[in-house]
């Protein structure tokens, strides 16, 4: 099946959907290192704790939300297991996010910036996973490595639990439109 396929998001979406976990977690965590801290920008702990904010946010939300997370919520998509069913192994959920971690910290290894400058190299990692999405697999590392694809999420069904939760407890009306 090609990734050309409508099941398959585009990766417009799948970008979008980034940006949006990513500014989430920047904020939250930003918010909570400045709370332990007592510092405005403490350059260390953000180089360090903003990534592994992402980690955790990312790994729970694949887990609780069944592959999705705030951002592929807003733009209908979802992380799904390209192996047997599409249900998202415990594995799964904790590599995709690990991968992109492990490559940023690599990339502070390699390139030993000052703790000021750390935080400049997430820019890497992104660049090179929105450049895979734009192949013609349409892959990024993370993908690959915990055995994921992102597609289109289905519509709830009109008498789903996430129907009724949408719709005030009443399902969509018959014809399926609210």
């Amino acid at each position: 099946m090609g990734s050309s396929s409508p099941i398959f998001a585009k990766p417009i979406k799948r970008v979008a959907a980034s940006v949006t976990d990513l500014a989430v977690v920047t904020c939250c965590g930003w918010f909570l290192i400045n709370l332990v801290t007592r510092e405005w920008y403490p350059f260390k702990v953000l180089a360090w704790g903003l990534p592994v904010a992402y980690w955790v946010y990312e790994s729970w939300c694949l887990w609780y939300w069944k592959g999705s997370s705030l951002g592929r919520q807003l733009f209908d998509i979802q992380v799904v297991s390209s192996h047997g069913d599409n249900d998202l192994s415990w594995w799964q959920t904790t590599l995709r996010p690990a991968a992109r971690v492990v490559l940023y910290f690599a990339f502070v290894q390699y390139f030993k910036p000052s703790a000021t400058r750390q935080l400049d190299l997430v820019i890497l990692p992104l660049l090179i996973e929105v450049g895979l999405l734009y192949t013609a697999a349409s892959l990024t590392i993370a993908d690959i490595l915990s055995r994921t694809r992102v597609v289109n999420a289905a519509p709830p069904h009109p008498h789903s639990a996430a129907a009724r939760r949408l719709y005030g407890g009443r399902g969509l009306p018959p014809g399926g439109h609210p």
